[in-house]
């Protein structure tokens, strides 16, 4: 049984016993980036207030169907974003937000609001469905369609967590490596981009591809508190797997952090942390037996 106001449910079961009973409903879409921000849009045509919060009128939203079943199997839900230029997030055209990858990681809620009439207060919500964003199924400049999966997909893991293998399990920085990232920031500034995936900087460094591998993100300009992984570094050029939401321009300051290929090599000769590498670089490659 899904939790609700008192008024909800009064309202419910008199619609339950008499199908006369009018019932509005609003569906409320709730997405938590993951940097932590929250957009709200509304499906109907109108903005929607509810528990001291606001679902906007935003892009046309329609969703496939919700199932429930019991078990242990994945629940999807795909959803159709329709919009024009004037759908915005932080300023940043939607098409070109999604495209971006701005939703990547993020979260989403459908709730269902119930009222008596359009022009009538909401008196309470069903929350339906949650889960991540998992697919960018389809997009454009006028349409995206993204899916969701239900938080059982993060049963969805390796079973077991380790594996026997050269390259190291950890992550540059996490827990395991015992590394601080502070240690290794550097701040530098854009010179110019050339194009979406390539930043022109005064970065300097020891040595060439110190931050392949790497990340950047910016602490001033359009793209402050947004961040990319690097591609490659050669000298002061840095080259991004993916662009930012606005071309950067000159002056803009970031800071920029090394990358990591996991290899003995590396964390040895780059960190000099190799009592923190876990791997096992010495097992046997695959031999292929003579007929």
């Amino acid at each position: 049984m899904l939790p609700c106001t008192p008024e909800l449910a009064s309202l419910l079961d008199a619609w339950r016993n008499d199908t006369t009973v009018e019932v509005y409903v609003a569906s409320l879409y709730t997405f938590t980036l993951a940097g932590g921000e929250t957009i709200r849009w509304s499906a109907e045509d109108q903005d929607i207030a509810w528990n001291g919060h606001t679902w906007l009128r935003g892009p046309g939203i329609t969703a496939t169907p919700i199932t429930r079943q019991i078990g242990t199997q994945v629940s999807q839900k795909d959803v159709s974003l329709v919009f024009d230029d004037t759908v915005t997030v932080d300023g940043v055209r939607l098409a070109k937000f999604i495209a971006s990858g701005g939703l990547f990681n993020a979260t989403m809620q459908f709730e269902s609001a119930y009222a008596t009439a359009p022009d009538q207060p909401i008196i309470g919500t069903l929350a339906e469905f949650s889960g991540r964003v998992t697919q960018l199924k389809a997009t454009g400049e006028t349409r995206a369609t993204i899916t969701v999966s239900n938080w059982m997909s993060l049963l969805n893991v390796q079973v077991p967590v380790n594996v026997w293998q050269p390259p190291c399990l950890h992550t540059l920085f996490d827990s395991g490596c015992k590394l601080d990232r502070n240690t290794y920031a550097k701040t530098f500034t854009v010179q110019s981009a050339t194009d979406p995936l390539t930043l022109v900087t005064d970065l300097t460094s020891t040595s060439e591809g110190y931050y392949n591998l790497g990340k950047i993100a910016f602490t001033s300009g359009a793209n402050a508190g947004q961040s990319r992984a690097i591609k490659l570094q050669s000298a002061g050029i840095i080259s991004l797997v993916r662009a930012f939401p606005n071309l950067p321009r000159n002056n803009d300051k970031f800071t920029v952090y090394p990358g990591c290929d996991l290899t003995t090599t590396t964390c040895k000769g780059k960190f000099n942390n190799l009592q923190h590498f876990k791997g096992q670089p010495y097992i046997p490659t695959n031999e292929t037996a003579a007929p």
